[in-house]
């Protein structure tokens, strides 16, 4: 199965004038030559622009879709389940196809609750600002003893005093919360779904403590964020509960503190309700997983038998205990009437956690363990690539406007997204690039152009 993310900077978002629009492709299998055109930016049109571009890539099985929370985006998701319905490709009718954006909703928690005091979609450098500031806090004070301009420079406000500077760490320190998580979950080269519910659960927890507080702005402050906090985040049953399942198949947690964070954030009468309905979703997800994939596996298991049964084949060449192995299990299965007693999904969650470690790979750890849990082994690929922010940490913070500045406002949206990709292919590289010795090599390449 495959992964799919809506980008801010899609390539199919141009509005170029001299491109035809794209007729509505009929049949799954079709191929599209030509780039599909944005008419409006109406969910429909956003759903059929991604329904080209899918056809055309040759991915008809699709998992999830990231997308921000745009109201149209809610409408294209819906389009979309109709579509990969009609292509009978779904995976538990689409119920867990529309990934919500994490950084975009902590951004709009963050400016609900900024809103009366600072511009709030600068939100990150009000951040960055007050937490180099503070650490001048003598130089302010010196500067004003040495230079009497410099309260009249900086107007009514005058120099901070200490009630001041006591608030801009305050505020530092409330901010640093949003804007390092934005940084975590924005990551483009590690795992970010098996993060996304601890992030959040830790999230709760900082806001309950926070509306408790003595000082009248804050708490206003963070009663608006955590309206906006429970409006994505404050129902299960609103949620994508991939983002629960992914923080089972991390053998460091599994479902071991899941029923205390749902406590945390939910109060103690609803965690085990809320707790008892994720992990029946998870089976039910499973089962549906294992009559994908199990065919498969019998039919290994039948050729196996059938080798051993008729003694022909390079099974006979085996070991004897190897034979006898398979025979003890095989009468075990008969006992049980040829059903495991236990599944694959049980061994897993009965399995001690694993010891956290700063470098353990969590994708080669199912890698090393998929022969054990061949069928959740599927479950993790598919669960664990899901993105949950559609865009890198840069682009959070506005990584095209430093792109396209005033000097460079002519430049096409073609060209931006260049820009941008190249920015982040020259920082992927692990070589250095040594431009002379490749001199020779570019000047052929200039000479053939």
């Amino acid at each position: 199965m495959d992964s799919s993310s809506s980008r801010q900077n899609d390539p199919t978002n141009t509005t170029d004038s001299t491109q035809s629009e794209q007729e509505t492709a009929t049949s799954s299998k079709s191929k599209v030559k030509r780039k599909p055109v944005m008419p409006s930016h109406k969910g429909d049109a956003i759903g059929r622009a991604i329904e080209i571009c899918l056809l055309e890539w040759g991915l008809d099985k699709i998992f999830t879709i990231t997308v921000d929370n745009a109201s149209s985006n809610d409408i294209a998701i819906s389009y979309l389940k109709k579509k990969l319905a009609n292509w009978g490709v779904t995976v538990s009718n689409s119920d867990y196809l529309h990934m919500r954006c994490m950084a975009h909703i902590v951004n709009l928690v963050v400016m609900d609750g900024l809103k009366d005091v600072d511009v709030p979609t600068r939100w990150n450098s009000t951040y960055l600002m007050l937490n180099i500031a503070q650490k001048y806090e003598r130089a302010f004070e010196r500067y004003e003893s040495q230079e009497p301009m410099f309260r009249l420079e900086l107007g009514e406000n005058g120099v901070p005093d200490f009630h001041d500077w006591s608030e801009c760490r305050k505020m530092a320190e409330m901010l640093s919360h949003f804007y390092e998580l934005t940084l975590r979950i924005s990551g483009s080269r590690y795992i970010t779904s098996n993060m996304f519910f601890g992030e959040i659960s830790d999230l709760a927890f900082i806001l309950n403590q926070w509306v408790d507080s003595t000082n009248v702005e804050v708490k206003n402050m963070v009663d608006r964020m955590k309206k906006k906090f429970d409006k994505y985040w404050g129902d299960i049953d609103k949620m994508n509960k991939l983002i629960y399942f992914a923080t089972v198949l991390d053998p460091h947690d599994k479902f071991e503190y899941m029923e205390f964070q749902f406590c945390q954030m939910h109060g103690e009468e609803k965690s085990e309700q809320l707790f008892q309905k994720v992990k029946s979703s998870l089976i039910d997800l499973f089962n549906e997983y294992k009559k994908m994939y199990q065919t498969d596996c019998e039919q290994i298991s039948d050729n196996t038998s059938s080798q051993l049964s008729s003694g022909s084949g390079s099974i006979i060449n085996l070991k004897p205990k190897l034979y006898l192995k398979h025979h003890y299990k095989k009468q075990n299965l008969e006992k049980n009437g040829g059903l495991d007693s236990k599944t694959e999904l049980e061994v897993y969650l009965n399995e001690a956690i694993q010891e956290d470690k700063e470098d353990f790979d969590l994708l080669k750890w199912w890698k090393i363990n998929s022969e054990r849990f061949p069928i959740l082994g599927k479950m993790a690929r598919d669960i664990l690539a899901v993105p949950v922010s559609t865009v890198a940490s840069e682009n959070a913070f506005s990584t095209g406007g430093r792109v396209l500045d005033p000097f460079r406002s002519s430049l096409t949206p073609r060209i931006v997204e260049a820009l941008i990709c190249a920015q982040d292919w020259t920082r992927s590289s692990n070589c250095p690039i040594n431009v002379e010795e490749d001199l020779e090599e570019l000047e052929k390449f200039e000479e053939g152009m």
